[in-house]
């Protein structure tokens, strides 16, 4: 299992992990058939609790996949630290700038999320998810998970997908087109598809 030492998300993993203990105690679960899905931050929560720990067997990220490092790259984290305005603001202030950039979204990232960028960031943890189902369930023009950033992550875990012999089709991108940081119902309908497909 990796350990996950993102303090501002730091409860959330550890609580759903251990949600996991529970489920597999329970003589009315299977355990070898547990699925993740979460929306936003809980897509975030569920590649992160899927790569950490291999219990989850089937995982449906929605608008959460994100490759945080590349959006620092390639000037798209905007939308990403414009979610929590205030604290942006401040990183600046402390910076002495008058406004968030890339080197502010970067120092905070760092600060709010140590690892993220080099240890835990979309292409280095999606591929620990190998060779278990995974389906990213993406809007077209999501912002705050860019989706050439989300088609790096995915090209990185590929390798590792072929590597460990997973099954054609294991692990999919689903963009809906023509939308934006926004849960649809296609979205619901793409990830309950996935789950009634590998569960």
């Amino acid at each position: 299992m990796m350990t996950l030492l993102l303090p501002l998300l730091h409860p959330q993993p550890r609580d759903l992990i251990h949600l996991l203990d529970i489920l597999e105690a329970r003589p009315d679960v299977d355990a070898a058939r547990i699925g993740m899905g979460g929306i936003s931050l809980g897509g975030m929560l569920t590649w992160l609790v899927a790569a950490a720990d291999d219990r989850v067997s089937v995982s449906a990220p929605c608008l959460g996949v994100q490759n945080w490092g590349w959006a620092v790259r390639n000037d798209s984290w905007q939308a990403r630290l414009g979610s929590i305005p205030l604290v942006g603001a401040a990183a600046a202030a402390d910076m002495g700038k008058l406004r968030p950039d890339a080197e502010v979204a970067e120092a905070l990232w760092r600060k709010l999320l140590p690892g993220l960028l080099d240890s835990y960031d979309t292409p280095l943890s999606l591929p620990c998810v190998a060779p278990r189902p995974l389906a990213a369930i993406n809007g077209a023009l999501d912002a705050r998970c860019p989706l050439p950033g989300l088609r790096e992550a995915l090209a990185a875990a590929h390798g590792a997908y072929g590597a460990a012999g997973a099954e054609a089709g294991a692990l999919q991108l689903r963009v809906e087109e023509g939308v934006g940081h926004v849960y649809t119902p296609a979205m619901a309908a793409a990830a309950a598809e996935f789950f009634a497909e590998w569960l």
